[in-house]
């Protein structure tokens, strides 16, 4: 969310959990609800393994590329 404070991505054989750092020592669950902000980072796929976040396209902010079993893996470019 751009905000400094960092931010929790879960990689989970479900749907991965987006944790929203409140920047007060508290995290919120992202939702749906929220899909105009962090995209369909939270529903896409499934099965996930892994994660790696880096600067990918060398634009200067970090994106990350999620790995899962089975299924497509997935590049989410951060449009900072």
């Amino acid at each position: 969310d751009s905000d400094g404070d960092l931010d929790l991505l879960v990689a989970n054989l479900n749907n991965n959990a987006l944790y929203i750092n409140q920047g007060d020592g508290s995290f919120i669950r992202a939702s749906g609800a929220m899909a105009g902000q962090i995209g369909s980072i939270i529903t896409d796929g499934g099965n996930s393994y892994g994660m790696a976040w880096a600067d990918y396209d060398l634009n200067g902010t970090l994106d990350v590329a999620i790995a899962n079993s089975g299924e497509n893996n997935f590049l989410y470019k951060n449009n900072g």
